[in-house]
């Protein structure tokens, strides 16, 4: 039986510039000059490692585990007054497809529990999901490929049978790191992100959903 693991910022849900706004918005609470050194954003990062690259970037005194709880906190309490979730389009039709054509689905994401839960469960999706794996889950988030690992050995599939489906060059690197297929999507208008290294790129989750329905296998692609 083969697996597709999912990210989900940029590949589920389109909330990257949310995500943004409020790093920006934080940043500047905590005292940080984005006029003296711009704001870039952090992709494909877990909690920790987007917070040690602002700590340093804008010298901020804060404790590092602060940073991670009072953000975090913040940004689900922002989440939770939206009066509904981004969903990227045709990824509701694609997780459906895969669900009925007897595929394995996990999420690997490098972002936290909550967050994870709040989307997953108020879009629906959740049930079509066998595990999730968040970025509090291993040492080393993507590039390392410890997610993707983690992932399928909760699946108990190898990883050469899993396909990613990623947004993200750390999390592109991080699928091939682990020995996976990996689909990069460059649907989104924002994304700017390298996907060079996946061995397809796609822009259309409508058409990969056709595809699947119509008998296709994801690891013939």
């Amino acid at each position: 039986m083969q697996a597709i693991i999912f990210d989900m910022d940029g590949v589920i849900v389109d909330t990257e510039p949310l995500t943004d706004a409020h790093h920006k918005s934080y940043l500047l609470e905590l005292g940080a000059d984005l006029d003296a050194k711009p704001f870039v954003p952090q992709r494909g990062k877990n909690s920790r490692g987007t917070w040690e690259v602002f700590k340093d970037i804008y010298q901020l005194e804060h404790d590092i585990d602060f940073l991670i709880e009072s953000g975090r906190q913040k940004y689900i309490a922002h989440l939770q007054t939206l009066a509904e979730i981004p969903i990227i389009d045709g990824v509701r039709e694609l997780i459906h497809a895969l669900h009925a054509a007897g595929y394995r689905i996990a999420l690997a994401s490098s972002s936290n529990p909550k967050r994870i839960d709040l989307f997953l469960n108020q879009l629906k999706l959740m049930n079509y999901f066998e595990e999730l794996v968040s970025g509090d889950d291993v040492q080393h988030g993507k590039p390392a490929p410890d997610c993707y690992l983690l992932a399928a050995k909760k699946l108990g599939v190898k990883p050469k049978d899993c396909v990613v489906i990623e947004d993200a060059s750390f999390g592109v690197q991080a699928a091939k790191a682990a020995g996976m297929k990996c689909l990069g999507f460059a649907g989104l208008p924002h994304n700017d992100q390298d996907l060079s290294e996946a061995d397809l790129i796609i822009t259309d989750f409508h058409k990969l959903a056709q595809y699947v329905k119509d008998g296709g296998r994801l690891l013939d692609l």
